[in-house]
């Protein structure tokens, strides 16, 4: 199994053929290039990398763990053509485990609009919206009802599959944009943030409920729901 660190991303990255209509860019969901940050780590520059994956994608380091990558980037690579595809995955997962070795990246400043925003729900799309909004000069306030943010990323999806301490560094990163975070906050009428003078409302809460099968007997007793497992045993792990 290939050890994923920075010095095996440098090797793997001189494979990238850095193709002008690169095909990779049209698979990602996120809307991030591979080729421009893979280009940025070919020349040294780490914490250029870092910036131009966190510009478009906030959420960068988590989705290196979780993306079907099979499905997105790397299934489109020209690279498979003539070998195996770049694993660009893998790249974009040793750049931001050397920032969370090496400590965070600090965001650029932009300048303000003064327009505030309320955020119901802090889990990716909430976290998305919100480090936009900010790169845009916007004041977000997030409202989440639970103990803490990061909604099903630190709910459900386990230790082994997204280490908490990337979703601590990316949520960090997220306030250093100048996102305020309300943890306790159960909003159960949007239209009264409006009314306390928020410019706009976006809400964000989630996938909360498992997919029903239909099965006959789902609702007995010993019988869980995919959600409620997982978010049991992220619990009591």
């Amino acid at each position: 199994m290939v050890k994923i660190d920075l010095n095996w991303a440098l090797s793997e990255a001189q494979r990238c053929l850095l193709c002008d209509d690169a095909p990779c860019f049209c698979g990602c969901p996120a809307g991030v290039n591979p080729k421009r940050f893979i280009r940025k780590l070919r020349f040294g520059n780490i914490k250029g990398a870092i910036r131009e994956l966190r510009g478009v994608n906030v959420l960068a380091g988590s989705c290196s763990y979780i993306c079907p990558c099979q499905n997105t980037c790397m299934g489109k690579c020209t690279s498979e053509k003539l070998s195996e595809p770049v694993n660009i995955i893998g790249i974009q997962r040793a750049i931001c485990e050397w920032e969370l070795a090496n400590g965070m990246v600090e965001p650029e400043s932009s300048s303000g609009t003064g327009a505030k925003v309320a955020i119901i729900g802090s889990g990716p799309a909430g976290l998305a919206c919100a480090a936009e909004l900010a790169n845009r000069g916007h004041l977000p306030v997030v409202f989440e009802k639970g103990p803490a943010v990061g909604g099903m990323l630190r709910q459900v999806i386990p230790d082994f599959r997204l280490p908490t301490k990337m979703l601590d560094l990316e949520i960090e990163f997220v306030k250093k944009l100048g996102v305020e975070f309300q943890t306790g906050k159960d909003v159960s009428s949007p239209s009264e943030l409006l009314k306390d003078g928020f410019k706009a409302v976006f809400i964000a809460s989630g996938q909360g409920a498992s997919k029903r099968s239909g099965l006959n007997g789902e609702e007995k007793n010993g019988v869980y729901q995919a959600l409620d497992f997982l978010k049991e045993a992220k619990l009591n792990a």
